[in-house]
């Protein structure tokens, strides 16, 4: 197959709606759990296998006319979280993939999330669009917890050296476009539009609201650097 080259300022044009997002906030717990009983966080039996043949969420997501999110301040282009520990301390960064190609829906190890949240354990979560938009209450509920952060894994997983730069476009904006519709969906719901924390997704883009901090505190989208030869 034929594998396309990206110039520099190609990617440079699209790397520029990768941006970090806001750490959680305290208040995140709270809404967490005003918006989903115990039952409907906890893992499902069989909600971990993955259905085959099922082409359901197959269509690309419309991104005709989306904003990318604003690129990183120049200073912070390059880098690299980090962290430096004491010579006597050892830590563990855990992160995972929620991702899935046309023709199939994947899975969700509840357990997994359980035990994580049981544990009090941090992780981070590479999600794609197309698993996004199949398992939506589930992305609600890993946007809403403080414990987790989400990042971009592509729309359907493809191999991005072999795509065209429209089809790589679509691949890395889709899961950001989702994951905005996504947070729209749940700033709509009626836990959180009757909480004293809610505010609209323009007001906490625009900062008109004392409350915006902890709307932005879903808004973690952690991005992925996408190396392209």
């Amino acid at each position: 197959m034929k594998q396309h080259r990206f110039s520099i300022p190609q990617f440079a044009a699209l790397a520029a709606g990768l941006v970090l997002a806001t750490p959680a906030s305290a208040g995140d717990a709270a809404l967490l759990h005003a918006c989903f009983a115990p039952q409907a966080l906890a893992g499902q039996p069989g909600e971990e296998v993955a259905q085959k043949g099922i082409h359901i969420y197959d269509a690309p997501a419309r991104i005709a006319g989306f904003t990318p999110a604003a690129p990183v301040a120049d200073n912070l282009r390059g880098s690299i979280r980090r962290v430096d520990l004491p010579a006597d301390k050892k830590f563990i960064a855990l992160t995972f993939d929620l991702c899935e190609q046309r023709g199939e829906i994947a899975g969700y190890d509840g357990r997994v999330i359980d035990y994580l949240r049981q544990q009090g354990i941090k992780a981070t979560f590479f999600a794609g669009g197309k698993w996004m938009a199949s398992h939506r209450e589930r992305t609600e509920q890993l946007m809403l917890d403080p414990l987790f952060e989400i990042g971009n894994h592509t729309e359907t997983h493809r191999n991005l050296r072999l795509a065209t730069p429209e089809a790589a476009r679509q691949e890395i904006l889709a899961p950001q476009k989702i994951y905005e519709d996504t947070r729209s969906h749940l700033a709509a719901n009626q836990c959180f539009a009757g909480s004293d924390q809610a505010t609209t997704p323009s007001q906490a883009s625009s900062g008109t609201s004392s409350a915006a901090p902890l709307f932005a505190a879903i808004q973690r989208y952690v991005m992925v650097l996408l190396f392209l030869r």
